[in-house]
């Protein structure tokens, strides 16, 4: 959680649209990761990954269309920071682990396909269209809606492509 909040804040001090697609991504892997934790199977976190990923590369496809010859820099002082923040919240975050937590996590693959563990896959599955998580659901069809309909708008259909390639005459 510590390298999500870090990853924030450092998306704020972030102008090119490469390095603010590189964050995008690790806080896609990063979340997608703890909710496949979190629901003891990962069909939701790697539905969450596809679709996240999707609409990044629709994004980076238009931004390295418009700025695609502009130089990229990273400061050092923030590279060294950022490293040190993910470095201690690592050691932090590998001495508080929950037991129970590793439990799940090597029953997951270690399953024996018996009628008590298709019982539970099949309610954990269960959990995904249940209450709390709908409205996630409903909040990615929006958002890769909302991006499909922003490409479109801004892309322009009748003016032909983004980047115009001028030939020798």
């Amino acid at each position: 959680m510590t390298s999500c909040m870090m990853l924030s804040m450092n998306f704020l001090f972030m102008n090119h649209p490469l390095s603010l697609s590189i964050i995008l991504i690790l806080q896609t892997i990063l979340i997608s990761s703890l909710t496949g934790m979190l629901y003891y199977n990962y069909w939701f976190s790697y539905m969450l990954f596809l679709i996240m990923i999707s609409g990044m590369l629709i994004l980076f496809l238009y931004m390295t269309s418009v700025a695609s010859n502009e130089k990229f820099n990273m400061p050092i002082k923030l590279m060294f920071y950022s490293g040190l923040v993910v470095l201690f919240s690592m050691i932090l975050s590998l001495m508080m682990v929950d037991p129970l937590l590793l439990n799940n996590f090597k029953n997951s693959f270690n399953m024996n396909y018996n009628k008590e563990m298709n019982t539970h896959l099949y309610l954990s599955m269960n959990k995904l269209f249940n209450q709390p998580s709908w409205m996630i659901f409903i909040l990615m069809i929006i958002i890769l809606f909302m991006t499909l309909i922003m490409t479109i708008k801004i892309s322009g259909i009748k003016q032909g492509p983004l980047r115009q390639k001028f030939s020798k005459s």
